[in-house]
């Protein structure tokens, strides 16, 4: 009787091992470190974060771009062309063929609508509108 309860023993323990690295190829074979992340919202976090860093990197090299730009736009002319300042107009060139001139009293701006006015603020046949879904933005103010 001892000797059967060994070999069960024996067997049983045999078995245990087999199930536990059977259970370790499972845990990679079906991913359940990605899946934990996913639950977790820990992968999205990293991606998150990988994303700010690589729009900071990217602001980073489009404003050092934008200043040896605009450097170099300002330097160009100027050697190109050492009389540039002659070949300036005397008077601004005019678009819209208006100039610009201070209001005077009788002009000053007002109000469309006026309280005190005899017309409604809204003059409509009384339209009744319903919310369908409420829409709320919030700004965080991050850059992604």
């Amino acid at each position: 009787m001892a000797d059967l309860l060994w070999k069960i023993s024996i067997t049983s323990y045999t078995l245990s091992v087999l199930m536990f690295i059977l259970t370790i190829g499972f845990w990679f074979w079906f991913r359940i470190p990605f899946i934990i992340g996913e639950l977790s919202g820990r992968n999205a976090q990293k991606s998150i974060e990988a994303i700010k860093r690589n729009n900071e990197l990217k602001a980073k090299k489009q404003t050092k771009k934008k200043k040896h730009e605009g450097i170099k736009a300002a330097v160009e002319p100027v050697a190109e062309n050492k009389n540039s300042l002659a070949a300036c107009p005397e008077k601004p060139v005019m678009f819209g063929g208006a100039e610009t001139e201070v209001l005077e009293e009788e002009n000053v701006t007002a109000p469309l609508l006026e309280e005190d006015s005899e017309a409604p603020a809204y003059a409509g046949k009384g339209v009744q509108l319903e919310m369908i879904e409420e829409i709320i933005v919030v700004d965080t103010g991050e850059t992604i």
